[in-house]
């Protein structure tokens, strides 16, 4: 079965948010995790987010495509 997972990432500052989530090269300990998943397949979408809640936030997302064995 095909899932597409978003992921939204908020932090404080833009460097917190560079940690989790940089945006160039697109790496961090989020990416990293999600393509050790044995049904990563790729990466959708990656941008800014908004959280409407708290507008000091910085937030990023990332949509990735997963795919688990049908059973």
């Amino acid at each position: 079965d095909r899932h597409t997972v978003q992921i939204v990432a908020l932090a404080e500052t833009l460097e917190e948010l560079d940690v989790l989530m940089p945006t160039s090269p697109a790496t961090g300990p989020i990416r990293a995790a999600l393509e050790a998943m044995p049904g990563y397949q790729f990466e959708d979408s990656s941008g800014d987010a908004a959280y409407e809640p708290d507008p000091q936030k910085f937030g990023r997302q990332l949509t990735v495509i997963l795919r688990t064995p049908r059973y």
